[in-house]
């Protein structure tokens, strides 16, 4: 099927694909490169990823170029049901995909980037408060309808079982921690449980220490 490569280190989106990756123990080829560096912009990079984003992973001919695709391909292609939440029918991944959907554009999207963008990168795309203060006060408050209104937190998302939506879900907690968001406790919890895992840990060290 061809090795797996990975282009990109640092921040919670390429740290997806590093921890999915280390839950599943598959060995793959490492591109410590980070965005908005001048390896993203180079020719041969962007013949894979156009937008000159990352992360970016190439499997034999096969590339995609979104965590949240890289995370739910790589956990179908290397399923460990003993492991992982695998989707056994289709209502199951009817089920993960709501979950990976629900994280992707509300909380990733339309909550922490938006801070990221106008806050943390607004001498790139504009000093807007009231738009960092809205994306502020959407996350709190759908992190606080959760809590109670779905079958999380608990120790895990779905199945009883790590699952993509757990990896994406901790990640984005992760990014709210360091924007220092307002995290629900029953939240927090649920993140302690699941960053003691090793793949995490592994995973972390070498998103974080890559210069």
């Amino acid at each position: 099927m061809g090795e797996i490569e990975v282009w990109g280190v640092g921040g919670p989106r390429n740290l997806r694909v590093h921890w999915i990756l280390e839950e599943l123990g598959v060995s793959y080829i490492r591109h410590p490169i980070r965005t908005r560096s001048d390896a993203v912009r180079r020719d041969d990079y962007k013949t894979l990823n156009p937008l000159g984003k990352v992360p970016t992973m190439r499997h034999g001919d096969f590339v995609l170029r979104e965590s949240a695709a890289i995370a739910i391909y790589l956990s179908s292609i290397f399923a460990r049901p003993e492991k992982l939440f695998i989707p056994a029918n289709h209502r199951e991944s009817a089920k993960l995909h709501e979950w990976c959907f629900f994280i992707m554009t509300e909380i990733d999207a339309l909550s922490l980037y938006v801070i990221r963008r106008h806050d943390g990168l607004k001498e790139l795309f504009g000093d807007a408060p009231n738009a960092v203060k809205a994306g502020r006060e959407y996350f709190t408050k759908l992190m606080q309808t959760l809590v109670g209104s779905t079958n999380g937190p608990g120790v895990y998302l779905l199945g009883g079982r790590l699952s993509v939506a757990d990896i994406l879900m901790v990640t984005c907690i992760d990014w709210a921690i360091l924007e220092q968001l307002e995290v629900p406790e029953e939240w927090m919890q649920y993140r302690l449980k699941l960053i003691s895992r090793s793949g995490y840990k592994i995973a972390c060290e070498y998103n974080n220490s890559v210069n």
